[in-house]
């Protein structure tokens, strides 16, 4: 089973961390392993991976960049050593900005319909367990007269992974008017059940 902790940094696209991050990645003494850069890959126009490997394949770090977003984030996962991804975790949030998932909630809620990407960066910052107050604010944007929101709802209920948002997540749609967004709710759906009931 694949152990994973997300890391929503507090930057701007403007803020280029690449050298920042490998920094602390590559040095032994930060984390106590060695990492080296294995990959980069455009997954889409406006997304990028950055993907960090420790040379005994105990760890995988990959710094994600969406501009669409916007966001950027890290992603630190191992197959089955949950110490090694709190080692490494707790090393990068004391040495860069990581915003907190509360802070995530308060700023996605307090933009839902004025800056509706912060509903996808606050899934990205959840955590795996489901909270009440996370549920209440994607709910709240799924149902959102704007469909920016409601499309951003969509994303970041898919993210969480959570069975708690298979009930709203259906009835946005069965209820939704606009084609495009029926169709990704009910693709989204899908994924959510598929990965609930693997659990």
């Amino acid at each position: 089973m694949t152990i994973r902790r997300h890391l929503v940094l507090d930057a701007g696209l403007e803020d280029d961390l690449f050298d920042v991050i490998e920094a602390n990645l590559v040095d032994p003494a930060t984390t106590g392993m060695t990492f080296f850069l294995d990959e980069v890959n455009q997954r889409a126009a406006g997304l990028t991976h950055y993907v960090f490997l420790e040379e005994e394949g105990r760890v995988r770090v990959v710094f994600v960049v969406d501009e669409d977003t916007p966001v950027q984030y890290l992603v630190v996962e191992s197959h089955d050593n949950a110490d090694d991804v709190a080692r490494v975790a707790e090393v990068l949030v004391r040495n860069l900005r990581v915003l907190p998932p509360a802070q995530l909630r308060e700023t996605a809620a307090a933009n839902i319909d004025e800056a509706p990407g912060h509903l996808v960066r606050m899934a990205v910052g959840a955590s795996p367990e489901a909270d009440a107050e996370t549920v209440e604010i994607l709910t709240r944007g799924l149902t959102s007269p704007n469909a920016d929101t409601r499309s951003a709802a969509i994303e970041a209920a898919s993210l969480t992974q959570w069975p708690e948002l298979e009930e709203p997540l259906r009835k946005t749609a069965e209820s939704e008017q606009d084609p495009d967004l029926k169709q990704f709710a009910a693709a989204a759906l899908d994924t959510l059940r598929q990965v609930t009931q693997k659990h």
